[in-house]
């Protein structure tokens, strides 16, 4: 049987989770939203998601702290680190797979990182 691939998603944009959530809906993945760093790691571990967009102003606190350890203890985990201000990428573990998108994000940037 074919696993279906999951999202989790870290942000307090409810806009934003509607349009990701739309997006991958249509191309069969499970998405799992949080909107704050303690739900959003409480979901990780209990999701051990293929994907994982991370705000990085969340309500309590720097979400892109987080992209090292999540790195490492998740490493198929493929981290997008998006923000709408410009901000520092943290030092991500050599072996990390990750990728910084800058908000909006748009539909043809979203494409181009997962296909149509």
């Amino acid at each position: 049987m074919h696993k279906r691939r999951t999202i989790v998603i870290i942000d307090e944009e409810l806009d934003y989770c509607r349009l990701l959530k739309r997006y991958f809906k249509k191309r069969q993945y499970s998405i799992y939203i949080a909107h704050n760093i303690n739900d959003g790691t409480r979901l990780i571990a209990a999701k051990q998601p293929d994907v994982l967009f991370l705000d990085n102003q969340l309500p309590d606190g720097s979400g892109w702290l987080l992209g090292p350890e999540i790195a490492a203890n998740y490493p198929k985990t493929f981290i997008v680190l998006n923000s709408a201000l410009p901000v520092a990428i943290p030092a991500m573990p050599a072996t990390a797979n990750y990728q910084v998108l800058s908000k909006p994000v748009s539909l043809a940037a979203l494409e181009n990182l997962f296909g149509k």
